[in-house]
């Protein structure tokens, strides 16, 4: 029997959760997961659910401060990490008050995008 090689995939996401391959017979797969018969890197991409295919997950860009807030355009769902609190972003643009001088542990994640963790330090506050 040949190797097939096989992504499976959260149906609602596109987030792939594993990859692999075998020369034996594949599981039915439990309900909420897709696979296709082909590999992807788990790390850099997730399945496009209008194409079926894998794509190279999207880059979180950087956002700007207003007075003492600093805004940033956010997919839905994304999960932030902000001094060790988690909040799910429910709109596209995110606020977050920054009013205190020290830097702040920002870490996005989203099951389409890389995730990203960087420092926010407001240059307005005294």
């Amino acid at each position: 029997m040949r190797n097939v090689n096989y992504t499976e995939y959260d149906l609602k996401t596109g987030a792939i959760l594993s990859v692999g391959n075998t020369s034996g017979k594949l599981p039915m797969v439990p309900d909420g997961i897709g696979r296709l018969l082909q590999s992807a890197d788990i790390d850099r991409h997730y399945i496009n659910m209008q194409t079926m295919r894998p794509v190279t997950r999207n880059v979180f860009h950087s956002g700007k401060f207003i007075g003492d807030e600093y805004f940033i355009d956010l997919p839905i769902g994304t999960e932030l990490l902000w001094d060790g609190n988690l909040f799910v972003a429910d709109e596209e643009i995110t606020q977050i008050l920054v009013d205190q001088v020290s830097p702040h542990l920002l870490i996005l994640s989203h099951p389409l995008y890389f995730t990203k963790e960087f420092l926010i330090e407001n240059p307005n506050a005294n």
